[in-house]
């Protein structure tokens, strides 16, 4: 929702980010958000898919970043966005962070302290912010996914939202958002599928 901020977290090769910046393309040719509201920062990628999702994010008119690629520390990231904070530049700016564990120390309860300040301030001005998050290994005893990360992350947030990957990664693929945390309106389940094949580019799915 507007000025919150939300968790989606899921096992790897779920598909976040493919599914991320396809409902953000949706949301800009659909005319719900402006291009030049979203900054994405994409600090868990290969060179090769940097590049890629870059491109994609210039056709579109949106900010890609990648702190790696432009020689900026995570943590200086961070005090940027502090600094965005603080002005009235931050209403309405759509902030992904992607993914959680490069801006933080997901077992640091000081850290992550420091950074969900910022990101409330942020919410405070009225940006929404999105963050991307990873999933244990392990399932627990029910058999679901267990967000990688102390409670103080879903202390923190507005709402939070699990992955399932409900088929085989390749072919057709169906991922399901479960609820898990919530102080708005936010859908309980809703599930998308894209397809991904062998020798598929990543446009192409």
């Amino acid at each position: 929702l507007d000025g919150h901020i939300t968790l989606f977290y899921a096992k790897t090769n779920t598909g976040k980010t493919l599914i991320f910046m396809k409902l953000l393309i949706d949301s800009i040719s659909g005319g719900q958000i402006r291009a030049e509201d979203v900054i994405y920062i994409n600090a868990d990628d290969s060179y090769r898919g940097l590049c890629t999702k870059t491109e994609i994010a210039k056709e579109y008119g949106f900010e890609m970043i990648s702190p790696a690629e432009s020689g900026i520390n995570p943590d200086d990231i961070i005090t940027l966005l502090e600094e965005l904070s603080q002005t009235d530049e931050a209403k309405g700016k759509i902030i992904i962070l992607d993914t959680l564990k490069k801006f933080t120390d997901l077992m640091n309860k000081g850290a992550q302290k420091y950074l969900y300040n910022i990101l409330r301030k942020l919410a405070a001005k009225n940006a929404t912010v999105i963050i991307a998050g990873h999933a244990n290994k392990h399932l627990d005893a029910e058999g679901n996914i267990v967000y990688e990360g102390t409670s103080d992350t879903m202390n923190d947030i507005d709402c939070a939202y699990s992955m399932y990957l409900m088929t085989e990664p390749e072919g057709e693929v169906v991922v399901e958002f479960r609820r898990e945390k919530s102080r708005g309106d936010n859908v309980a389940r809703v599930s998308y599928g894209y397809t991904r094949a062998e020798g598929m580019s990543y446009v192409g799915i």
